[in-house]
């Protein structure tokens, strides 16, 4: 690429956390939630695509992120999820085995390293 260098994609996950809600009634959702910073993890990424991938069932879910580079996935069902994230300009981050299970909620904080 001609003058642009790609950087290694931060760490997507300045935090990714899978927790559990009670949504009206009976039903048990959980949510994905995380931020997309540069390698330094100083500056936030806006507009980063974000692909959420349900191991178990082979479904997924994209968004984009917010100014802040933050993103959210709500009124998921438990299972094993991908979270994939991609930058023009930067490479291909991808984090794998984001568990959500009932009644366990789990917080998976990830650093640049």
């Amino acid at each position: 690429m001609p003058c642009l260098k790609l950087k290694t994609l931060v760490l997507f996950l300045m935090s990714l956390g899978a927790s559990w809600a009670v949504c009206l009634g009976d039903t048990l959702t959980g949510e994905v939630r995380g931020g997309v910073v540069d390698i330094e993890g100083r500056v936030p990424l806006p507009e980063s695509n974000v692909t959420l991938i349900n191991v178990d069932r082979g479904w997924e879910k994209q968004i984009e992120t917010d100014v802040n580079g933050n993103y959210i996935f709500i009124q998921l069902e438990p299972g094993n999820y991908t979270v994939v994230v991609d930058k023009s300009g930067y490479y291909q981050a991808e984090r794998t085995d984001v568990l959500i299970r009932l009644n366990r909620p789990k917080v998976v904080m990830h650093h640049p390293g």
